[in-house]
């Protein structure tokens, strides 16, 4: 009995992470310490269970092009501060490559995080972060992910290609964020997938050859989409679904295996102006709308949907030259 005690006892201690180190400054990192003060990293850290831990604000950690793996668990760099910058990290091997854990105001540049599954995941309250310049190709899950009231972060400028999932996945109240200028292809479901955001611009993305769409978004509404490429995917270029008061203009949706857009039940008070989009498989625009369906208001507003009404399967035109305005 007073050996299994003492089993136990040792147990606790290696899972609490009892015996982790500080680090920083002059005092290089090991797996499972925790990043008291700035440091530029000479050295790789291999096969952790648990890379660094950060809950000291102001700090920068240079990785100078080393690497952080894990053996399949827990994170590479984990931040529960803020007001920190993380650059130039290769991280690999971890169920979460980066995570921001209620922080705010963090830089993470230039970093590659592959082969995770997550590569760089806001949760829980992580605000008015910039997540810039970024690899997060490969990871089992998704490249880039804001959840749990994650809101008002800029994402911009990143790759994330070719993940089982979803290249950036922004979900459950994650709003008023930017997600600019990234490139998101060849994931195994969407590009980009919003799943009851507020308030997001959505402008000029790459979201090309994606399993299903480029970009879907469902539930909620007035988010902005503007000047994306969205080609060549399996299913549309963009499709929504529950989506209302939201703009789509100025996209190239292209080529696509379905729709170039698709406009699915209770999504209404949606604009939609100047997208190009040409030799979609089922149509350019489902349902397709006209610019005199504005004069059957009653019917809309009984449905509060276009689908319902009308189910056309190809649009006569290539490129949309409406505004189309759905009444509430």
């Amino acid at each position: 009995m007073l050996r299994y005690l003492l089993l136990l006892t040792l147990l606790f201690f290696l899972i609490s992470g009892v015996s982790a180190k500080t680090c920083g400054g002059d005092v290089p990192c090991g797996c499972g310490d925790v990043l008291k003060s700035s440091h530029n990293m000479t050295y790789d850290i291999l096969n952790c269970s648990r890379g660094i831990h950060v809950s000291e604000g102001g700090i920068v950690l240079d990785c100078a092009g080393h690497k952080i793996s894990g053996n399949g668990s827990m994170r590479g760099i984990y931040i529960a501060s803020s007001g920190n910058t993380f650059k130039n990290c290769i991280i690999s091997g971890f169920h979460t490559g980066i995570l921001l854990w209620e922080s705010s105001n963090n830089t993470i540049t230039n970093n590659t995080v592959e082969s995770n599954e997550y590569g760089i995941s806001l949760e829980v309250l992580s605000k008015n972060n910039t997540i810039y310049g970024n690899t997060a190709n490969k990871n089992s899950f998704c490249g880039i992910q804001l959840r749990q009231y994650s809101a008002s972060n800029r994402v911009i400028n990143n790759t994330a290609n070719s993940n089982a999932m979803y290249g950036i996945y922004l979900q459950y109240y994650s709003d008023n964020s930017t997600v600019i200028g990234n490139t998101a292809n060849s994931n195994s479901v969407h590009g980009i997938y919003m799943k009851y955001v507020l308030s997001n611009y959505i402008i000029n993305n790459t979201l090309n050859s994606n399993a299903k769409s480029g970009l879907h978004l469902l539930g909620y509404s007035y988010n902005r989409i503007a000047g994306n490429k969205a080609n060549s995917n399996s299913g549309s270029g963009i499709y929504m679904s529950s989506a209302t008061h939201s703009s789509i203009t100025g996209n190239s949706l292209n080529s696509n295996g379905e729709y170039g857009i698709y406009i699915g039940r209770d999504s209404y008070n949606n604009t939609l102006a100047n997208n190009t989009a040409i030799s979609n498989n089922k149509g350019e625009i489902y349902p397709c709308l006209y610019p005199f369906l504005p004069l059957f208001p009653y019917l809309f507003h009984l449905f509060q949907t276009s689908d319902i009404i009308f189910r056309v399967r190809n649009c006569p035109y290539k490129k949309d030259r409406s505004l189309i305005y759905v009444p509430s």
